[in-house]
């Protein structure tokens, strides 16, 4: 997508190593369809495989049929990745790096009808992740 293919490239600028992923996994990126169920276990097994130390969440979703569910996807599967690896004792997502919407961005797409479900999905996907990982919203 659109933010996930910028941090890419910005992470390529500095030469850090990383591992894409995208629903169809087109043009090198691995498949994850964040909104299959065991979505969760496959990002664990991603994780794992490729010896990932940090997972950047810039999962958004415009337009679509489904906004709210896409949008909502990456906090369900961080909460499930993290609880499996919490059960195991294994540590595969030590950190995970959301991008969400700044206020100015929120207070838009609240204005803006058809933007309303990718709005409402990004912030669920937001409060899922602050409190699996333990942040406070003022932390955001």
């Amino acid at each position: 997508g659109f933010v996930g293919s910028r941090v890419c490239q910005v992470l390529l600028q500095k030469n850090i190593p990383f591992v894409a992923t995208s629903t169809k996994g087109t043009y090198g990126t691995i498949k994850l369809d964040l909104t299959d169920e065991s979505a969760g276990k496959k990002l664990v097994e991603i994780c794992e495989i490729e010896n990932v130390y940090a997972v950047v969440s810039a999962v958004g979703s415009i337009f679509s049929e489904c906004d709210y569910e896409i949008n909502s996807a990456s906090g369900r599967v961080a909460r499930a990745a993290f609880e499996s690896t919490n059960r195991s004792k294994n540590s595969a997502i030590p950190k995970f790096i959301f991008i969400g919407n700044s206020d100015r961005v929120r207070n838009v797409c609240k204005a803006i009808p058809q933007l309303k479900k990718y709005a409402k999905g990004k912030e669920e996907s937001e409060r899922l992740v602050c409190e699996t990982f333990g942040k406070e919203e003022s932390e955001r």
